[in-house]
Order: structure tokens, then sequence, then C-alpha cells
């Protein structure tokens, strides 16, 4: 496979978007910076053995099995950083990426999570002073989730961590476009992460 998405920018934190023929899947990995060696394009080859597939709030994920800190339930976490690099080899060779796409509410959950995306339109919360990612109005993972008027009808959440190096930003007014992946969490709804400043 290669990476696509890695950690720089904060927003997406301990995990890799990996693509290959058949489509997109997150590796999660305990361990920060990866960008600084991971980067999108390169080549990776995973060993499977030992570890876990499923489902990371319904988002395909590649871990290993653990328990979640509000419910309990068991889920597929992140792996600690000794078991990914027992389990994968940088290849020499780099692999073309995929332009982001224009988002589609209609996209398939199950074959295109994941997938970079690009929307144009406008948030709905912009005033001149709202950031991104308030503390005030974190969620349980600290994030915040903002509504983005898709141009052309319908709405989308736009997700960024409160961590994220982007968080204050102010929303801006009017049009814009925001590229990022398009990804679900325990809903049958699509959200978009931005990776860093630049996809605002």
């Amino acid at each position: 496979a290669w990476i696509t998405v890695n950690d720089l920018g904060g927003n997406i934190s301990q995990q890799l978007v990996v693509q290959d023929e058949t489509g997109y899947i997150i590796i999660g990995i305990t361990e920060d910076s990866m960008h600084s060696y991971a980067k999108p394009g390169q080549v990776i080859l995973l060993n499977l053995k030992g570890l876990y597939i499923g489902g990371y709030g319904m988002n395909g994920q590649i871990g290993y099995p653990g328990m979640s800190s509000t419910s309990q339930a068991k889920r597929i976490g992140r792996m600690d950083r000794y078991t990914w690099y027992n389990h994968v080899k940088f290849l020499p060779e780099t692999h073309p990426l995929d332009d982001a796409v224009k988002f589609d509410k209609s996209m398939d959950m199950d074959k295109e999570s994941n997938k970079l995306v690009y929307v144009e339109g406008s948030f709905s919360e912009a005033d001149g002073k709202a950031t991104l990612a308030d503390p005030k109005l974190a969620d349980a993972g600290n994030s915040v989730n903002r509504t983005f008027n898709i141009d052309g009808g319908g709405t989308v959440t736009i997700r960024t961590s409160c961590y994220s190096d982007f968080g204050s930003l102010v929303m801006p007014v009017g049009k814009v476009k925001v590229v990022g992946i398009a990804v679900r969490y325990n809903t049958s709804s699509w959200q978009i992460q931005m990776r860093t400043a630049d996809d605002l």
C-alpha cells in the first residue's frame, strides 16, 4: 500500500491512512510525529500476521484490540509503536497520489471512507470571530464539529481537533473550499477532516 495521509497538522492523530488498488484504510499507531518519516506517497509493505482489522467507530482500521475508555466495549484500537516497527517495511519506491475528488454525500461509506475529497460552500457558524475548534465547544474527543453548507444544497460536518495546529483559525466568512478525508465515526453521516491549514 502507499501512505495517503499522515499526522502532519495534528488533526489526524496517531493514525496513517493508506491506500491500495482496492481502497483506503486507517492504520492506528500509538506514536506522534510519524510525518517525519511516513510521507504521503511512500510505499510500505505491512505484515498483517498478529494484527487485527476491524471497525474504529465503524471506520475500517488496522490495529490491535482495546477497550473503549467510555463504554468499556471491545474495539480495534492502536498498536504500540514497537509492534508497528516490527510489522512495517518501507520500500524504496513512491506512488503518485490521487487528486482530491469532489465530495458527494452519496459516496459508498464501505468503499470510499478515508478518501481525499474537497467541498465548496460556507461555514454556517462563521461570523468573523468563531474559530474552527473552540475548546469551550469541544466534545469528549476534544474536537469540534462545524456545519458546512455545500454549494448546491445540503450540509456536511467539518471536524477539527482542539490539538491541531490550525484549530484556532477563524472560520472565513463566505465561500471557501475545504480539502480533507471523508470519514465516518459511529454514524451513517459523513465528516470531513482537514490535514493541515493548507486544506482551507
